[in-house]
C-alpha cells in the first residue's frame, strides 16, 4: 500500500483497520496527536515512512509495535530542539528482526541512533543520506 498526504491519526486508523498489511509506504503531511490506543502491526515486514517538515511521526511510533518488521525506511526532519525518543521506544518495544534500515534527513543524536543501532549488528542493508551528526566524540558511530 502506498499512501500520501496523511495525518498521524489517519495512518493509525489504517494500521488498526488493516492489521495484516505486509508492506506499507506512507507520507505524513501533518503530525497531529493520535488516539491512545496501542496497536500491533502483526504482519508488517516493510515500512517506509516519510513526513513533511512540520509533521512529527513520533506520537504514531509511540502507539505501534511491529514484531516481524524486516525493512524500515524513515525520511524526514525531526522537530528541532527536542530529544526524539520515539524511534528508540519503537525499536525496544517491537524488537523486530530488522535486516535493512534506511534513514534520510535524520538527526542521529536526538534520536539516540548509536544506542539502538548496537542491537542490529547483523543488518544486511544500511543506508544513510543527509544524516546529522554533531558529536566530536570518537565513540559515537559516524554515519
Amino acid at each position: 500500500a502506498g499512501l500520501t498526504s496523511l495525518s498521524n491519526l489517519e495512518l493509525q486508523i489504517i494500521l488498526s483497520e488493516f492489521p495484516l498489511l505486509e508492506n506499507l509506504s506512507a507520507h505524513l503531511e501533518t503530525g497531529e496527536m493520535v488516539l491512545d490506543e496501542p496497536l500491533v502491526a502483526q504482519k508488517l515486514k516493510r515500512f517506509r515512512l516519510s513526513w513533511a517538515f512540520m509533521a512529527n511521526p513520533g506520537p504514531l511510533l509511540d502507539q505501534v509495535r511491529a514484531p516481524i518488521l524486516e525493512e524500515l525506511e524513515l525520511i524526514g526532519d525531526l522537530p528541532s530542539g527536542v530529544t526524539w525518543m520515539h524511534l528508540w521506544s519503537f525499536i525496544v518495544r517491537s524488537r523486530p528482526p530488522l535486516r535493512s534500515l534506511a534513514l534520510e534527513h535524520f538527526d542521529s543524536e536526538r534520536a539516540f541512533f548509536a544506542q539502538w543501532l548496537i542491537f542490529y549488528f547483523c543488518l544486511q542493508g544500511f543506508t544513510c543520506r543527509h544524516v546529522v551528526r554533531r558529536s566530536l566524540d570518537p565513540r559515537v558511530i559516524v554515519v
